[in-house]
């Protein structure tokens, strides 16, 4: 539906968004039709901007098993067609397909929070966090609600008496997204050291579920011990024996996606030595990267 502003251009918008309806319309700005529509957003591109009504979705294409966290808010200073406003935001339902896919997690109040203002009253719909099973295009949902709590997906008519624009959405918002890759990278030699940890820590203030996926050097999957889930309580942290997981003599990557905002996890991959004594000597610890 919307006309999706970035780079230089998203200036235009913001500027737009603090005029009058007719002096944004006197500027050009295509605010497009009222049939429903998909937004495409590059994953840790630039921040985008567009005119979203109820029935819109963003778009993003995703790689299976790689994480992100979207978020979406008001522009600065937003206007509202046809409307009074409300709470913008993502559903939890997210499609990869005809049939809706798993569901993402809405964290916007875990740190960092998001901050929105305006019409917009609560900010933990404005994030979502989502592990991709399978590549390929997923569409996220959005949730326009009117002042009175319900979804507007009216085309026609006025609130307050501000007139609709002819063919667009009652409850439509100009709103600014993007979206991050969270995905964490390393690697485990057990060859090299025998004993390998994967110690991973949640600084948030919520749970954060994640999912690790050890994977050999000769791009082989470690089943079924190569992957598994664990959920970390906030502010909490785990340690894994990589070493019991994969096995002597064994080197590779580590992979770990997650549920939670980015920056919401940290971690390293520490490797040990035996000592004569039945200890560990800290061999090299090497933090995760990523996002």
């Amino acid at each position: 539906m919307g006309k999706i502003y970035q780079g230089d251009s998203l200036m235009i918008s913001k500027k737009a968004a603090m005029l009058p309806l007719a002096c944004v319309l006197a500027l050009g700005v295509q605010i497009g039709t009222s049939n429903a529509a998909d937004v495409p957003v590059s994953v840790d591109g630039p921040t985008g901007s567009s005119i979203v009504g109820p029935e819109d979705r963003l778009q993003v294409n995703l790689d299976a098993g790689k994480s992100v966290s979207c978020t979406l808010f008001p522009n600065i200073s937003p206007f509202v067609l046809g409307g009074v406003g409300g709470s913008v935001g993502f559903s939890n339902f997210i499609f990869s397909g005809p049939e809706s896919g798993p569901m993402g997690t809405l964290n916007g109040a875990l740190s960092p929070q998001i901050t929105v203002g305006g019409i917009d009253t609560n900010n933990n719909d404005n994030r979502i966090s989502f592990t991709s099973m399978t590549g390929g295009p997923h569409f996220f949902g959005l949730n326009i609600m009117s002042d009175s709590g319900s979804e507007s997906g009216s085309e026609s008519g006025s609130e307050s008496g501000v007139d609709a624009v002819p063919g667009f959405p009652v409850n439509s918002v100009l709103v600014d997204f993007n979206c991050q890759e969270t995905t964490l990278y390393g690697a485990f030699n057990t060859n090299a050291n025998p004993f390998n940890f994967l110690e991973i820590e949640n600084v948030t203030t919520g749970d954060v579920e994640l999912t690790v996926t050890l994977i050999n050097f000769d791009d082989t999957f470690e089943s079924p011990t190569g992957q598994f889930s664990a959920v970390l309580g906030a502010s909490s942290r785990s340690d894994f024996s990589v070493h019991d997981l994969v096995g002597p003599l064994r080197f590779g990557s580590v992979i770990v996606s997650h549920n939670g905002p980015k920056g919401s996890i940290r971690g390293r991959v520490s490797q040990y030595r035996a000592t004569d004594t039945g200890g560990l000597d800290l061999s090299t610890s090497v933090p995760l990267t990523g996002n």
